[in-house]
């Protein structure tokens, strides 16, 4: 019998410088074989033994755990913690209703504190309830309807399954968020609308800057400022006074006239600055007529005042600090001092006339007025300047 549990080192007592002869070689070799020779014999009790209780273990998983997968697959297959019930019932909020488990859902169905009941044909009826009793062995379950969804019944195709026992408070949340997503989509719509309002007032604010800006221009393209002769052909509308004769001429018809004559046809022109609500001006002479500015801007005869001369009266009141300019016409042979322009001065009046509205322009255009503001400014202008 070999030595198997002494090292082969101990047995030929061979170190690094030990020579080998053919003698110990052999030696060695029949040692090692006779090992392995051993080993076989064991080999074939271990298969034998290892075979043996992979038997007695495949025996006991056939037993125990064959009906357990058997039973999960079955769970698995019906759903988990779902029963189906063909009691025909209707839910009522409030009201302890019993149904009876299917038998063949029974083995596998353990209701929660508090249940889904749904239906097998519709998902839009159901309802949440606490289950008061339970019995596995008839299948007899009562529970206390707590609240209701869509029709309510009766109906005989019920599936009732387990819920987490918050169930309500998430079910609270859930409908609030519901209705949080409903205002939501009407805010976007009212924000949506009310952009599309801005840009209407947007292009029409755009329009009437346009408008607006046409009519000043068509002034400055009419007045041609004080000259001291004809500039020659115009265009109909073309106004200029001429330093030379002092009087004011008017393109039309192919030739520059004077609507006028200086000795008969004097402008008066006066200022206000008006408190609050007030209406009535009273001019230091009488006219014949007379254009009204507030503000510097133009306003319109019998719409917005109504004379009788000496005063003019607004059909609205002014507001505290507003700028009224009056500038009036009078038949005089001989025209007295105060209270009318000498022709010298039309063309002063003219260049003030019209820096007030350069003014009031350019504060429009700063201030960004209302669409209807703007469209009132480009109206008036429209007026003065045809």
């Amino acid at each position: 019998m070999p030595s198997l549990f002494k090292p082969l080192t101990e047995l030929f007592g061979a170190t690094a410088s030990t020579i080998w002869s053919w003698t110990q070689h052999n030696s060695l070799l029949r040692e090692i074989e006779s090992r392995f020779q051993s080993l076989e014999v064991l080999k074939d009790g271990i298969e034998k033994a290892v075979a043996s209780v992979a038997q007695v273990a495949l025996t006991r998983i056939n037993e125990y755990l064959g009906p357990t997968i058997e039973h999960i697959l079955l769970i698995q297959e019906k759903g988990f913690l779902t029963a189906a019930s063909d009691t025909q019932r209707s839910l009522v909020v409030g009201l302890d209703t019993m149904f009876v488990i299917k038998e063949e859902d029974r083995n596998f169905f353990a209701p929660s504190p508090h249940v889904a009941i749904g239906r097998t044909t519709t998902p839009d009826d159901w309802a949440i309830a606490r289950v008061l009793s339970y019995n596995h062995e008839n299948g007899q379950i009562v529970l206390r309807i707590l609240t209701v969804y869509g029709d309510p019944g009766p109906h005989s195709d019920w599936s009732i399954g387990a819920l987490p026992g918050a169930v309500l408070p998430v079910l609270d949340a859930a409908e609030i968020a519901e209705d949080a997503v409903v205002d939501v989509e009407a805010d976007r719509a009212a924000v949506a609308a009310d952009r599309a309002a801005v840009a209407a007032d947007k292009t029409a604010l755009q329009a009437d800057k346009t408008a607006m800006i046409a009519a000043r221009n068509d002034l400055f393209a009419r007045y041609l400022g004080p000259l001291a002769a004809s500039p020659g052909a115009g265009v109909n509308g073309q106004f200029y006074y001429n330093t030379t004769d002092g009087r004011l001429y008017v393109y039309g018809n192919g030739s520059w006239a004077a609507p006028v004559e200086p000795a008969s046809y004097v402008p008066i022109r006066q200022q206000f600055v008006a408190t609050q609500g007030q209406t009535v001006f009273t001019l230091t002479a009488g006219f014949e007529g007379v254009d009204v500015f507030v503000n510097g801007i133009l306003l319109q005869k019998t719409e917005d005042y109504t004379v009788n001369s000496p005063s003019v009266t607004l059909l609205e009141g002014a507001s505290a600090g507003d700028v009224v300019n009056t500038l009036a016409w009078a038949f005089r042979n001989d025209p007295p001092t105060d209270g009318y322009y000498l022709n010298t001065e039309v063309d002063a009046l003219l260049a003030t006339f019209q820096a007030q509205v350069n003014a009031t322009v350019a504060a429009a255009l700063a201030a960004k007025p209302s669409s209807a503001e703007v469209k009132a400014i480009a109206r008036k202008n429209a007026l003065i300047y045809g």
